[in-house]
Formats: structure tokens, sequence, C-alpha cells
């Protein structure tokens, strides 16, 4: 036993820091085996995102796919724009920019409608639209002929034919053309409103269609729908 003790006092020294040395080495072995452990998970994350990654761009490419799909099947005729001129006896005539799949209801409807001296059955309401066409709606008692009949592209109105037409046309006098004299063997048209009408002729420019005389003072329609029979432009 006193034998143990020197050898204790004589390599003290040399035990503990072999000791600590010992448990130096458990100690990293430890630690390396924690690191092992928790790396393990992350070796593995990177393929999960390639794979995620993958699957992003294939449904990007479906995405764009559907895309142009829709693009092209979008770029047909039904959207061209054209252009037409409304006249005559709508409440707002003009010249609308529509598409080309519309019909003449819908522009009338655009005109603000038929007004009250429109004759509404000599226009075909169903015929569709051409560009640059002249949509113009007579008034009660213009038109001579079969209700709903048109004269043509690109007027749709419907106007005499034969000898008819020429009979009505020469019985007309031209609100463009007459004097005040001319003017007065329209009924219902005395001396002021002759020269009603061709002061506002000369300020205005030509008339468009009989309808415009409502813009004369004392002209409404009540006077205009019996001068349309008689009138012409």
């Amino acid at each position: 036993m006193d034998r143990l003790k020197e050898l204790y006092q004589e390599y003290r020294i040399q035990i503990l820091l072999g000791l600590v040395a010992v448990m130096a080495v458990v100690l990293i072995g430890v630690g390396m085996m924690l690191m092992g452990h928790h790396e393990a998970p992350s070796d593995a994350q990177p393929t999960s995102l390639s794979t995620s990654s993958s699957q992003t761009t294939e449904v990007s490419g479906t995405t764009t796919a559907s895309s142009n799909h829709f693009r092209q099947s979008g770029s047909t005729d039904d959207h061209k724009q054209i252009m037409v001129d409304v006249k005559g006896a709508v409440k707002n005539p003009g010249v609308f920019q529509v598409t080309a799949t519309m019909r003449v209801k819908d522009v009338v409807d655009l005109a603000g409608g038929f007004n009250s001296s429109a004759d509404q059955k000599h226009i075909n309401l169903a015929q569709t639209l051409s560009d640059q066409q002249v949509i113009y709606v007579p008034v009660k008692g213009e038109v001579k002929g079969n209700p709903g009949s048109l004269s043509g592209t690109p007027v749709t109105s419907s106007s005499p034919t034969g000898d008819e037409s020429a009979s009505s046309e020469s019985s007309q006098i031209n609100l463009n053309d007459a004097d005040a004299t001319q003017l007065q063997q329209i009924s219902g048209i005395g001396e002021k409103k002759a020269q009603q009408i061709i002061q506002y002729r000369d300020e205005h420019g030509p008339f468009k269609s009989v309808q415009d005389l409502k813009n004369i003072s004392g002209f409404g329609d009540k006077t205009v729908e019996k001068i349309a029979d008689s009138a012409s432009v």
C-alpha cells in the first residue's frame, strides 16, 4: 500500500494529464457524433429543393402554354372594329365604332333608339354590319314599299323602286335646292318658315335629312312629320 502511495505521489501529474486526455477524446467523439446526426437531414434537403425547382419549372411551362393558347384562341375577327354612320329618325345620329359581330339593332340602341317619328317597319334590325356602312332610319310616311325592305349595302333603309320611286321623288321639294317660293309649296310651310329654312341652310350647310328641320325654332315633331311626305334632301 505504501508502495502505491509512493507511485501515486511520483506519477500523479502524469495520471491527471492522462485522465484529462481521455476525457477530451471522449468529448470530441461525442461532439462529432452529434454533429453528424444534425448534418444528415441537411444533406437530403438540396435534393428536395431540386425536386421542387423541377416541379416549378413544369408548372411554369404549363402556364405559359395555356397563356399562349388563350392568346391564339382570342385572336379572331370577332373583335374587329368597324365604323358605321347612323342617320335619320334616331335620337342621337352620328358615327359609331362597333364590333363586326353587332347588328343594326345594337347600333340603333347606341344612337339612343328611335325617335317618335321613326318608321321602324322599314328597318331590318337583324341585319349584320359592315365597315363604312350607313344606316338610315326613315320617318313615317317617307318610304313607300314593303315593310322591312332594305335598299342594300351600305344604306340600311328602304326606298321606293321603279315608277313609284320616280313619282315620289318628282313630287317632293328638295330642302337644299328650293327657293322661298318653292318651299312654300310644301304643306305647312309659309313665307316665314321658308325664310327660316333658307337661313339655316346658309349658316349650317345642306340638310342631311328632313329631321334636321327640328333644329329650327318652330319646327316640332308634328310639323316635321307632316312635311316629311313632301320634302327631301
